[in-house]
C-alpha cells in the first residue's frame, strides 16, 4: 500500500484487505470498497491522507472499513494506539473508535492510560491543514509533574502528586482549560513543598495563565 499510494514516511504495519479496488489510470480517481484489519502508523495514516502538519502518531491496531474515492475516502474502525501521541499528550494506550470524512478525522469514546494515571479522550482534527482542532482529555490520578508541563503550570513547582481534572483546547492554537484536583503524594520544605491539596479551574490563553475559584490546603 506504501508503494501504491507513493508514502515516504518510515514504519511499517501489516493490513489484510477484502473488497474491491478500482485503479484508474489517474489514480487520484481510484475508488475502494475495504475491510480492513491490522496496524499502521498514525504517521503513515497522516501522509496518506495529505496532511501538512503532524499531531499525531504512534502504532495502531484496527479493525474497520474504508471506502470512497481516492480524493474523498470515508472509513471507521475499532483502534487501540499504543505508545504514541495525540496533540502533544503522550500516550501508553488508548482504546478508541477512529472516523474519517469530508476531511475530519476523530478519535472518539477513547479510554487509556497516560502520565502514570487513567483518561477519557476524544479529538477531532480537520484535513489536510490539520487546524482547526478540538480535544477533550479527562485525567483520573495521573502524574502531577506531566499534567503541569502539558497545561503550562509547571511554574507552580509543586512537589510530586495525581491530578484528577480536565484539558479541553479547540481552535487554531493549543490554549488548554479546565479544572484540577491535585493531592500530593510528598512534600518539601518550601511554600509550595508544604500544599496537600489543590482544587480550581485553569485557563492558559496564548501561554497566559488564569486560576479561578481555588482552593488550597
Amino acid at each position: 500500500l506504501k508503494n501504491l499510494f507513493g508514502l515516504k514516511k518510515p514504519g511499517m504495519g501489516a493490513i489484510r484487505a477484502s473488497g474491491t479496488v478500482i485503479v484508474p489510470e489517474n489514480i487520484k480517481d481510484a475508488s475502494f470498497d475495504l475491510k480492513l484489519k491490522g496496524d499502521f502508523y498514525l504517521e503513515t495514516l497522516m501522509e496518506l491522507l495529505g496532511a501538512k502538519n503532524e499531531q499525531l502518531r504512534g502504532l495502531v491496531s484496527f479493525d474497520g472499513v474504508l471506502g470512497g474515492k481516492l480524493s474523498a475516502p470515508r472509513g471507521s474502525a475499532k483502534a487501540k494506539l499504543k505508545k504514541g501521541g495525540l496533540f502533544g499528550i503522550d500516550v501508553d494506550e488508548l482504546d478508541c473508535t477512529v472516523g474519517y470524512g469530508d476531511g475530519l478525522l476523530s478519535f472518539s469514546k477513547g479510554k487509556g492510560r497516560l502520565y502514570g494515571g487513567k483518561a477519557i479522550a476524544e479529538a477531532s482534527i480537520t484535513i489536510p491543514e490539520v487546524k482547526p482542532y478540538s480535544v477533550n482529555v479527562n485525567f483520573i490520578d495521573v502524574d502531577s509533574d506531566k499534567m503541569a508541563a502539558l497545561v503550562g503550570l509547571a511554574w507552580l513547582g509543586l512537589p510530586d502528586g495525581k491530578v484528577t481534572g480536565e484539558m479541553r483546547t479547540s481552535g487554531n492554537d493549543f490554549n488548554p482549560e479546565g479544572y484540577v484536583n491535585y493531592t500530593a503524594v510528598s512534600f518539601a520544605n518550601t511554600i509550595t513543598g508544604k500544599i496537600k491539596n489543590i482544587k480550581g479551574r485553569y485557563r492558559v490563553k496564548d501561554w497566559n495563565v488564569g486560576l479561578s475559584e481555588f482552593e488550597v490546603q
